[in-house]
């Protein structure tokens, strides 16, 4: 995960760069992270996602969100983003807050959280009152948990 978290770019609303040292501390420390492998109909894709949530209560905040440009637009993007706002609100999580970072290279996720159902909070920040809205993952994916 941290290998991939420091070589992604375009489909990374942060480029935050965590070792995995840093990633451990953050689970340690009650963070939900989940990673993500992509299998179709053309082959296994490996690890090809990851994204980081850390929160105390009802507030949540999305540290990492990133996906591999191999796997854009197959729907695997949203399919995480649910996941990870589901394991929050199981956590306590009544919002969930998300930052775009702009770079160089991630132009392409501008619009991300929006398109989501997040509404804007502030410069690059969006929010989305989990009480209130679900995020679905797509019909064609079928998430298994280890």
């Amino acid at each position: 995960v941290a290998q991939l978290l420091g070589k992604t770019n375009q489909f990374n609303l942060t480029t935050r760069r965590h070792s995995a040292a840093e990633i451990a501390a953050m689970i340690e420390g009650g963070a939900v992270a989940l990673w993500l492998r992509l299998a179709d109909r053309f082959g296994d894709h490996g690890l090809v996602g990851a994204a980081i949530a850390t929160g105390d209560g009802a507030e949540w905040r999305v540290d990492t969100f990133l996906l591999s440009c191999r796997v854009i637009g197959r729907g695997a993007e949203t399919a995480l983003l649910a996941q990870l706002a589901a394991a929050a609100q199981a956590r306590g999580a009544g919002a969930l807050t998300g930052e775009y970072l702009p770079t160089a290279k991630n132009a392409l996720v501008a619009d991300f959280y929006p398109k989501q159902g997040f509404q804007p909070c502030g410069e690059g920040r969006w929010r989305l009152e989990l009480t209130s809205h679900r995020i679905a993952p797509p019909a064609h994916i079928a998430i298994q948990t280890p």
